[in-house]
């Protein structure tokens, strides 16, 4: 079950469904309205055939009047054109409804997730927000609709028949009130043995989607490590989660299908008997008998259709307890009350006495204290899961610290307002994330209003410009999904001008060059030198040409600053610096050697 990024009551388990849609559908109350009075019209006509029955036979064998006859023909008529009008423009109302509301839940879920902090994506899969987004609200659009109209419309009917049978005789209508104690307890029964399995069928839907999704984003993984059978193992097991899961509760709408008809019929075989003495004694007319039973016989479809309504019920309340997980959660990371935008930045970084965890008790930074004056560049080097990530990330508070501060120019960043701490604050990630759209596009993805000089200029920088001018399309060309098209590189090179163009005053590039060679590694370097004099640069490296031309390297070790200085002083200085420069080097020199080595086989 996905944890609260906050802690509070979660209310998607203990409110009922109908007042968490309310906010949903009380924008559109007038066409519920409409549609609550043509059901009420629909359950009126809908008992109209058999009082036109009762009235025909009577009138025939009673009465002898034949011009009764003719009056119900006409009224038959009238009932089928209205019938069908109301059939129309109810049906066309519900999928307005429907759509409409399906709409709206989707865009306020698409963009309340948007607004989650990072620590909800970490523990949460991208397929299972997906079938949430997609398919369990279209659950919610069966209840919303369809299941409360036909609702309505069945309760009226059962309302209806049961005053006519009551207004022709008390004993006939008490027999159908017998009926409603077994029909509760049968409900009862029914509602408790399928809520489980449609539990199942959505939380087993939202894995097998999130299957799905990590199977297509990591196909080349898949197909490079032969893992083709195990990944089908994974999907064949939740597949058959998901099968076994609908079996169950097919099996037991199954049994409680024939439930109703057996327990009307029943009561129809009463009432035939009953009825049949009350003709006999001649308190009862044949028509009125007749009539009877066919409204008896009626009776069973509504009451069919309500208990269809209860496991639709169980199967919305299924799919929007997913929802609603999602929608009660609250932002980790939001805008502190009083906090103020961050303006006239200089870029002074600080760092004091900085604990982070990502679960209780197991601190990755600790005690960090760190200043960094503006416009210098820093490089933070290590072992891998030293915290160095982490400890960029809390700037422009994708996290928060457990103890300590984060100041840009003095100021904490939880007093800025997150929208212009991340104005003033870009980042290029090792694993780029590009968008299927044009090198324009995605250039000015963090500026929407660039022009065509600011674009060009930035992708200039980046190295960029002479590759995309080669290009027939130029600016225009499609990057594919995610940037398939392009190398990792250009990948890197276009998300550097992303960030480029939005001007920022403190820029983090973390491992930005891990997947580019070392003249693309220079060449991207030499660009964020020169662009971003008088801007304060943070950089995590593995590169000795980076390393080397930084302002200030600090060394992490254990989830603590083991050493800062020039790359000079922390050679004079630090043992443990010295055996990482060593490993360095041999590791560049063996990758410049199998280069060498690739080089020299394709020539």
């Amino acid at each position: 079950m996905m944890t609260d990024e906050r802690k509070g009551t979660p209310k998607h388990e203990s409110t009922p469904l109908i007042i968490r849609l309310f906010p949903f559908m009380r924008k559109h109350l007038g066409k519920y309205l409409g549609l609550f009075v043509m059901s009420i019209i629909t359950a009126i006509i809908g008992i109209l055939p058999a009082f036109f029955l009762q009235v025909a036979i009577d009138a025939v064998t009673v009465s002898h009047d034949m011009s009764v006859i003719t009056v119900i023909i006409w009224l038959m008529i009238l009932y089928g054109v209205m019938g069908g009008l109301l059939g129309f423009f109810s049906t066309y109302l519900r999928e307005y409804l429907g759509n409409k509301i399906v709409m709206d839940m989707r865009v306020k879920l698409y963009s309340h997730v948007n607004e989650l902090s990072f620590s909800f994506f970490d523990m949460t899969r991208t397929g299972d927000v997906m079938a949430r987004v997609m398919q369990d609200v279209a659950q919610i659009q069966m209840y919303a609709t369809i299941g409360i109209l036909t609702l309505a419309t069945n309760l009226a009917t059962l309302a209806g028949v049961v005053a006519i049978l009551f207004s022709w005789n008390p004993i006939i209508g008490s027999i159908f009130l017998i009926d409603i104690p077994f029909i509760l307890i049968g409900m009862r029964s029914f509602s408790r043995r399928v809520a489980p399995a449609n539990a199942r069928i959505r939380k087993a839907n939202g894995i097998i989607s999130a299957s799905i999704q990590d199977c297509l984003n990591g196909i080349r993984e898949v197909k490079l490590y032969g893992r083709e059978e195990f990944m089908l193992g994974v999907f064949d097991k939740w597949n058959d989660e998901y099968f076994n899961s609908v079996i169950d509760s097919n099996k037991q709408h199954a049994f409680w299908m024939p439930y109703v008809p057996f327990v009307v019929s029943a009561s129809s075989a009463i009432v035939m008997l009953v009825g049949g003495l009350l003709v006999v004694s001649a308190v009862y007319t044949p028509g009125l008998l007749i009539a009877t039973i066919a409204y008896f016989t009626q009776l069973a479809a509504p009451l069919r259709h309500v208990t269809k309504f209860l496991g639709l019920h169980t199967i919305a309340k299924a799919a929007a307890a997913r929802i609603f997980e999602i929608l009660d959660q609250k932002p980790a990371i939001a805008d502190s009350p009083g906090a103020v935008p961050l303006e006239n930045v200089e870029g002074h970084v600080q760092y004091e006495h900085v604990t982070f965890h990502y679960h209780e008790g197991h601190d990755i930074l600790k005690d960090i204290t760190l200043d960094i004056p503006p416009g210098k560049i820093v490089a933070f080097v290590g072992p891998s899961g030293v915290g160095k990530t982490t400890m960029l990330h809390l700037l422009p508070r994708f996290y928060d610290v457990a103890k300590g501060h984060v100041r840009i120019d003095g100021r904490d960043v939880r007093e800025c307002t997150l929208e212009s701490l991340r104005k003033r604050v870009a980042i290029v990630m090792q694993d780029t994330f590009l968008f299927d759209g044009t090198f324009a596009d995605n250039i000015a993805f963090g500026k929407p209003n660039a022009t065509k000089e600011e674009i060009v200029h930035a992708a200039s920088v980046a190295r960029l410009n002479q590759f995309i001018e080669s290009l027939p399309q130029k600016y225009k060309t499609m990057i594919g999904e995610r940037g398939v098209f392009l190398s990792g590189g250009q990948a890197q090179r276009l998300a550097l001008a992303r960030v480029i163009i939005t001007d920022p005053k403190v820029l983090i590039l973390d491992e930005p060059t891990a997947n580019v060679d070392a003249v693309t590694d220079k060449e991207i370097m030499d660009a964020v030198r020169e662009t971003m004099k008088g801007r304060t640069t943070l950089v995590i490296a593995h590169r000795l040409w980076t390393i080397q031309h930084a302002d200030m390297i600090v060394l992490l070790k254990d989830g603590r600053i083991d050493a800062k200085g020039s790359h000079q002083e922390l050679l004079d200085t630090s043992e443990f610096y010295r055996e990482f420069f060593a490993s360095q080097l041999r590791s560049e020199k063996d990758r410049a050697n199998a280069m060498d080595s690739q080089e020299i086989s394709n020539s």
